[in-house]
């Protein structure tokens, strides 16, 4: 059967197999199997068992809400998340060995993520909880009983049941005293903070006895999920123990004691850190930071902390200094390449496990020019254990039998591959179908200079369906976010949709990129517009000297960082026919208060807005050149976002409106930053195709 081009409604076929979980003897792996159920308008997740011996393929669960697989230590039982009955995430245990249905374990709160003791008797989770006492009150001058309200409320939202939510009758007024108070995808925080707890992982209870849980951590501040060490008497979490720790941008690590009592510091860092996994002796704890030098810009590396000494002090009785960066081993700074993936395909895709230990060997990802690869450590030792050209590493998992790779390339659906000695086998087929009926763009990598300074840049081109070098093709430019995301050899939906509509697909990796060292990283930073801008053009130019490409039929599309640089696009050339602006930011200064990352945008956007008229934020707005529009613009924006607030597009299109310049604004009711909804993805993409079409065969 002769294959056919690739349709827009193909991109809720694929299937996407997510944080794999490989027993040590590397018969059995367990992963979540994500696919989109277009009736009931969201995604269905489900466990799937794959056998490495046989490969058979088989699920596990069937209700489409079940996540986070997790393998006892003894491999016997697989604890998951699930949200059945509308009661908000649950631990559920199934018993690999008797078979049999899964059972609850009895939390109060939803639970946001867990993990095993080494003992396997007991889980340890987070959940959001509140954190303050019986005579608490939220701000001083507050209403009688105020506190009162948002505890029993805060209670309420941790509980995740949906039916008592709703049923409630608790006054929701919020109360914002903290200056990171909301987050895009989550909502607003209220009083609520993330801490620990440990519940004993009893499947058969006797009589009325359930298992419950006990509270590890405490305070006004948050603990993501920490790690336990192979003594089973130690939790570490990364966490600030201060007002406003994202004022201060730097997470310490902290070594609660399980079996109760106050944490000792472990680690004083002057960054972000975060808890990847306790070595399999208990000698180093790797986690991943950045000294914080170049704020959200600095290279995020992979480090070891020697802790055997510190945990002999504490055995003793004595409470020893806590280490310091001086203490750590940097296992990647030579390499100025950052921990976790390279380039991928869309977040609804994205999940799995980028570090690893198996015995005494370091194993971890590290994103290079737009790839993700795999390195591994030993003994401090750090080299790479693969890489291959165009294609991209997006997760991993260990056993004694070698690698499972979760592999990705501009032309193939992730799947997953066994590497063992040497040799590379493909183990999932989820996607074989899809793959078999579709014909996918052919594509390049482009490699050139930006025109302002000789700087070396990446790119790739993805051509036409049905290409003929004797015609001219139209051009569709995409723009990624971030600034500090990356485009690299992975599937793109957009591109494969636009190139089989007959475009030229073109998307350009300019300064500001992520996975090409921490100085063209920071390259842009405080000076959005300039470099960049530069970058984007030259790419662009780049293309058109390839002569397959009309000059006068450039298109142009980009999403949140990528919508900004749509906005500015607009307002400083001509060279585009027509422009769409996803989730744009329009106002640097009015941004400063909309956004959940303000002080990632207060370093990166070069100042503050009481800075005066000629601040940054004035400089590098597109707001600011609003008259030199020319170029019809198509705003799209989520009405909840809170990443780039949806005033940035009504301050723009009003603007734009008053100047009786060719724009259309248009608002998807309850998204955030990026789209969930089904109908939604599909709207976005129809809408931005009709508007260049209609622009591409309008006469001159």
């Amino acid at each position: 059967m002769a294959r056919t081009k690739f349709q827009l409604e193909d991109m809720h076929r694929i299937k996407a197999a997510l944080d794999l979980q490989w027993t040590a003897d590397g018969r059995y792996a367990f992963y979540v199997l994500q696919k989109t159920d277009l009736k009931q308008e969201k995604n269905l997740t489900d466990l799937w068992q794959l056998d490495l011996v046989s490969g058979q393929e088989r699920p596990l669960t069937s209700s489409g809400n079940n996540r986070l697989p997790r393998l006892s230590p003894d491999a016997t039982k697989l604890a998951f998340l699930s949200t059945r009955q509308d009661h908000g995430s649950r631990i559920y245990i199934l018993d690999l060995t008797a078979g049999g249905e899964a059972r609850c374990l009895p939390t109060v709160e939803a639970v946001e993520d867990f993990i095993w003791t080494p003992d396997g008797q007991s889980i340890v989770y987070t959940a959001a909880v509140f954190p303050f006492d019986e005579d608490w009150t939220p701000y001083a001058g507050a209403p009688a009983k105020d506190g009162i309200r948002l505890k029993e409320a805060t209670k309420l939202a941790a509980s995740g049941e949906k039916d008592k939510r709703e049923k409630s009758e608790i006054n929701s007024v919020k109360v914002i005293t903290r200056f990171h108070y909301r987050m895009d995808g989550v909502g607003y925080y209220g009083q609520a903070r993330t801490h620990h707890f440990m519940i004993p992982a009893q499947l058969n209870t006797t009589g009325d006895a359930k298992p419950t849980a006990r509270q590890l951590t405490f305070g006004d501040w948050d603990h993501p999920l920490g790690r336990i060490s192979p003594c089973g008497r130690w939790l570490c979490v990364s966490g600030c123990h201060c007002q406003d720790p994202e004022i201060e941008h730097r997470d310490d690590l902290w070594l609660y004691p399980i079996s109760g009592g106050e944490p000792v510091l472990l680690y004083r860092a002057v960054g972000p850190s975060k808890v990847l996994s306790w070595s399999p002796d208990g000698r180093f704890i790797a986690f991943a930071g950045h000294n914080n030098t170049w704020f959200v810009s600095s290279r995020t590396d992979v480090n070891l902390l020697p802790v055997a000494s510190f945990l002999q002090q504490l055995a003793a009785g004595s409470t020893p200094e806590a280490l310091t960066c001086q203490n750590v081993l940097n296992l990647t700074a030579e390499y100025d390449r950052p921990y976790g993936a390279g380039g991928g395909p869309e977040p609804r895709l994205a999940g799995g496990r980028t570090s690893m230990w198996r015995q005494n060997e370091f194993c971890f990802m590290l994103g290079d020019q737009g790839a993700g690869t795999l390195y591994h450590s030993i003994e401090g030792h750090t080299e790479c254990l693969w890489r291959q050209e165009q294609c991209s590493l997006l997760s991993f998992a260990v056993s004694d039998l070698g690698f499972l790779l979760l592999i990705t390339s501009p032309d193939q659906l992730a799947e997953w591959f066994w590497l063992r000695q040497g040799e590379l086998r493909q183990v999932t087929h989820h996607n074989d179908a899809l793959m078999a009926e579709r014909e996918f763009a052919h594509w390049q990598a482009r490699s050139f200079v930006s025109a302002e300074d000789g700087q070396p840049l990446q790119g790739w081109l993805y051509y036409p369906a049905q290409f003929d070098q004797s015609k001219k093709y139209p051009l569709f430019h995409l723009v990624h976010g971030g600034p500090h995301g990356v485009y690299g050899p992975a599937f793109e939906i957009a591109a494969q949709y636009f190139a089989a509509q007959g475009y030229f697909v073109l998307l350009i990796n300019p300064r500001g990129s992520t996975t090409f060292g921490e100085e063209f990283s920071r390259a842009i930073d405080q000076n959005w517009g300039d470099r960049d801008y530069a970058d984007l053009l030259s790419g662009l130019d780049d293309a058109l000297a390839t002569g397959f490409i009309d000059p006068d039929l450039c298109f142009m599309h980009g999403w949140s960082y990528g919508g900004y640089m749509a906005c500015w696009l607009a307002t400083q050339t001509k060279r585009y026919k027509a422009i769409c602006g996803g989730a744009v930011v329009s106002s640097l200064a009015l941004d400063y208060g909309l956004a959940d990352n303000t002080m990632a945008n207060e370093y990166e956007y070069g100042g503050q807005p009481w800075q005066g008229k000629d601040s940054q934020l004035i400089k590098s707005s597109p707001l600011t050149y609003a008259e030199q529009v020319e170029t019809p613009l198509l705003l799209l924006h989520g009405e909840s976002d809170l990443r780039c607030g949806i005033t940035n597009s009504e301050v723009f299109y009003q603007a734009l409106k008053r100047l009786g310049k060719e724009v259309v604004m248009v608002r998807y009711p309850g998204e955030y930053h990026g789209f969930k909804r089904p109908l939604h993805q599909l709207d976005r993409y129809e809408r931005i195709f009709a508007w260049f079409e209609y622009y591409k065969n309008k006469k001159k």
